[in-house]
């Protein structure tokens, strides 16, 4: 059995440990040393929405090096929570608390680990499941969300890994200029470079993302203006939203000392785009005609002013997203379920939601 279907197999089996965090938002694992001779501070920072289940007050992760036949499964108590500010202040109504399920519950867990030198170490968490209405990937609501930290402790002895700074942001509003701050703190004095990456759902594998039209999915995180810019020095990421939808950002900070790799964090954190910007009207089945009514396998649409671009998008009765289209008022939608949804037409700074039962 080769190296990597072992490690494969071993993820299977710790994964399964972690399955309390129904709506895992995001999460980031950081490393500091002790003043004890190879042990380290293991802190993990997990966030999920506001309408999740039951978080345990302990959680566990995975540690391992190439030397592992199998990671060892370290336990982390939960040491704090507190909810987040829900999104910028373009939001009128809608508060850090929860209200309205805004907002992201902050679990921080902690535990120590020995970790002899090496110059791979990997902690890993994994945790079940993403929200169901991400607007990107294949199944949302069985994804599991992965977050690691790795360090070189052997070529650099007593080495601890970067930390984010601040709590991510749940919410951002449309047409508002968003920006993100994933800075870190180094306390030895290594140089920090940042990249996008990929969400994954292992050390090894990425999400399975929906393909759908009007959908941006892989390395195009999300539906913006201009494209989401990165600086590398600094952790900033900017973007301006332009639709509506619920996506996945991952930023990776690498350390480095006399230009070699030492060691790296991550976060993942889950983006809502929401309709709060001032100036921009929600307009509630007030100009959108839609017929026939029940529907059955086609959905026609006629919008007073609309001009192109514009995207139509279909949520169910959870808010999970349907069907998107893009420029098209003559719908299909034979494969939809009976039952009542949703729709939102986005246009040039106008939102159109109406209902209609199939």
């Amino acid at each position: 059995m080769n190296q990597r279907l072992l490690l494969i197999l071993c993820f299977l089996l710790i994964r399964f440990t972690n399955l309390y965090g129904s709506h895992a938002s995001g999460g980031s694992i950081s490393l500091m040393k002790t003043n004890n001779v190879d042990e380290y501070r293991i802190r993990l920072y997990f966030y999920r929405d506001c309408v999740g289940v039951f978080v345990p007050t302990t959680l566990k992760v995975a540690v391992r090096n190439s030397s592992m036949p199998t990671p060892d499964t370290i336990p982390l108590s939960m040491i704090s929570v507190s909810i987040t500010g829900a999104a910028n202040n373009c939001v009128s109504g809608i508060s850090g608390n929860c209200s309205g399920g805004f907002g992201i519950e902050e679990y921080i867990y902690e535990g120590l680990v020995v970790l002899m030198p090496s110059n791979d170490w990997i902690v890993s968490f994994t945790e079940c499941c993403r929200n169901a209405a991400l607007s990107c990937t294949t199944n949302p609501n069985s994804d599991y969300m992965y977050v690691e930290a790795t360090l070189d402790n052997l070529n650099f002895p007593n080495n601890s890994t970067p930390e984010f700074n601040s709590s991510p942001s749940l919410a951002e509003c449309l047409f508002a200029p968003a920006l993100h701050n994933n800075s870190v703190t180094e306390i030895d004095g290594d140089s920090i470079v940042y990249e996008l990456i990929q969400a994954r759902t292992n050390h090894f594998d990425t999400l399975s993302y929906n393909a759908a039209p009007g959908i941006y999915c892989g390395f195009n995180f999300f539906r913006v203006s201009p494209t989401v810019a990165l600086n590398i020095f600094n952790g900033v990421v900017t973007f301006t939203p332009e639709y509506i939808q619920m996506a996945v950002m991952v930023v990776k900070a690498i350390e480095f000392r006399n230009g070699v790799e030492s060691g790296s964090v991550m976060r993942d954190i889950m983006l809502r785009f929401i309709n709060g910007q001032v100036g921009i009207k929600d307009y509630k089945n007030e100009s959108t005609n839609i017929y026939p009514v029940p529907a059955s396998n086609r959905l026609n649409l006629r919008i007073p002013g609309i001009t192109e671009p514009f995207e139509i998008r279909i949520y169910n009765s959870t808010g999970e997203l349907e069907k998107g289209f893009i420029n098209s008022l003559d719908l299909d939608i034979s494969n939809l379920n009976p039952g009542i949804y949703s729709l939102q037409s986005i246009s040039n700074k106008k939102i159109t939601t109406s209902k209609f039962v199939k």
